[in-house]
């Protein structure tokens, strides 16, 4: 039997991956399993590729030791899509509670042209339109914000009547639409 040795770093690479791969939490049932091979079988495979001058053991040799790498990219992709999935049900579920936040203001908001304001909006209300835009903010990570939230976050820290009419009928009824075509 050949002796090949065999380097720390690699090892620690090898072992490193185990231990991440032992945390990984599993995706719609599955998550990578393959194990990266040892250095010497490694060497051993390369060897006995230049000594056996057959096909079929080193494509069934390369594929055992692509095995690991390619299951990392199939994870990967998994992930960028459950990632996408969970982000796009979070931003239409507080969508869902803007909309209703919104027509709520608006029943607690009492304005007449001659009195002015008989009964204004709730600062909690308020407050709890500011959550969820910072909600929705945080889901956006580091994409670009679409046009018109620059103008929500203006309108909704004002906090006065007429900003709570200028969300409902000019900002969110646009703004709604470009987040849920972001969110894609």
């Amino acid at each position: 039997m050949l002796a090949f040795g065999s380097t720390p770093e690699y090892e620690n690479m090898c072992r490193s991956y185990r231990f991440i791969l032992q945390r990984l939490p599993k995706i719609d049932g599955w998550c990578p399993s393959a194990k990266p091979i040892e250095l010497n079988t490694r060497i051993k495979y390369a060897f006995d590729d230049l000594k056996f001058d057959e096909i079929s053991p080193t494509v069934g040799r390369k594929v055992k030791m692509n095995t690991p790498g390619k299951e990392l990219k199939e994870y990967r992709l998994l992930l960028n899509r459950k990632r996408k999935q969970v982000t796009r049900e979070a931003a239409l579920n507080l969508i869902t509670s803007v909309d209703s936040l919104i027509h709520i203001m608006l029943q607690e908001l009492i304005y007449s042209r001659d009195v002015g304001i008989i009964q204004d909006i709730s600062k909690e209300r308020w407050s709890k339109l500011d959550e969820y835009i910072s909600q929705i903010d945080l889901l956006f990570g580091s994409a670009e914000r679409p046009l018109l939230w620059d103008d929500l976050i203006y309108h909704a820290r004002v906090a006065q009547y007429n900003n709570a009419m200028v969300i409902a009928d000019r900002v969110w009824p646009v703004l709604r639409l470009l987040i849920v075509v972001a969110m894609r």
